[in-house]
């Protein structure tokens, strides 16, 4: 009984870090995005400043 208890909290352990560690790549993921996105729209005024 004991080692079925210990089995299910290991696996609610890592079942709860594999949640935490795929949030936190989707945020990066989005910061990284957004972050590229802004250089995008940067480089594009530079090169057309006409545009903008």
């Amino acid at each position: 009984m004991e080692n079925e208890l210990v089995s299910t909290t290991s696996f609610e352990q890592v079942a709860s870090l594999f949640e935490f560690f795929t949030y936190g790549f989707g945020l990066i993921l989005c910061a990284f995005t957004v972050i590229f996105a802004l250089i995008t729209l940067d480089e594009k005024k530079k090169n057309h400043p006409t545009l903008y």
